[in-house]
C-alpha cells in the first residue's frame, strides 16, 4: 500500500500544473476570482483542490468543484479520494443526482453542474447546502450553463478553470 501511495505521489509531481504549485496558491488567496487556463490533463482539476487543502487555504471549509457530467464527478472524485489516502465519502466526496456520497468531514467536493445551480437557486447564499464553502470551482471549457454563477461569485471566492 505504501508503494501505491508513493507511486500516485510521483504522479502528482509529474503533472504539469506542479511547477506552479506555489504561484497558484498565493494568486487564489490574494484574489477574489481568478482564471486558470491549462491543458486537458495538466491536473486542474485534481490538484488544485488538494493544494488549497494542504495550504489550509479553505480554512477547514469546503472545497467544491463542478463537473459537467456524473461520470466525471464520481471518477475524479474516487481518484482524488486515492491520492488523498482516504475512504471515498469522507474526506473526499461527490454529489450527483440522486446520489450524495458525502460526510461532515467531507473537505474536497465534486459535483455535476446541475447539482451547483440547484443548490444556488434553491439557496442563493449557498448557506445550507455547501455550508460555509470558500471556493467554487467551475470548468467553463464545458457546456455549463452559466445562470446562477453570479450569485455564486458574489457569496465566496470563485476559481473558473
Amino acid at each position: 500500500m505504501a508503494m501505491f501511495q508513493e507511486k500516485l505521489q510521483q504522479e502528482r509531481r509529474n503533472l504539469p500544473i506542479y511547477p506552479a504549485k506555489g504561484k497558484i496558491i498565493n494568486q487564489i488567496q490574494r484574489l477574489d476570482t481568478a482564471i486558470l487556463i491549462g491543458e486537458t490533463g495538466s491536473g486542474k482539476t485534481t490538484q488544485i483542490p488538494q493544494y488549497l487543502l494542504e495550504a489550509n487555504v479553505n480554512k477547514n471549509a469546503i472545497i467544491a468543484i463542478t463537473q459537467p457530467r456524473r461520470v466525471a464527478a464520481i471518477t475524479i472524485s474516487q481518484r482524488v479520494a486515492e491520492e488523498q489516502g482516504t475512504e471515498l465519502g469522507q474526506r473526499v466526496g461527490y454529489c450527483v443526482r440522486f446520489e450524495d456520497v458525502t460526510s461532515e468531514n467531507t473537505k474536497i467536493k465534486y459535483m455535476t453542474d446541475g447539482m451547483l445551480l440547484r443548490e444556488a437557486i434553491l439557496d442563493p447564499l449557498l448557506k445550507s447546502p455547501l455550508p460555509h464553502a470558500t471556493h467554487i470551482f467551475v470548468l467553463v471549457n464545458k457546456d455549463i450553463s452559466l445562470f446562477g454563477l453570479g450569485s455564486i461569485l458574489c457569496t465566496c471566492r470563485c476559481l473558473v478553470v
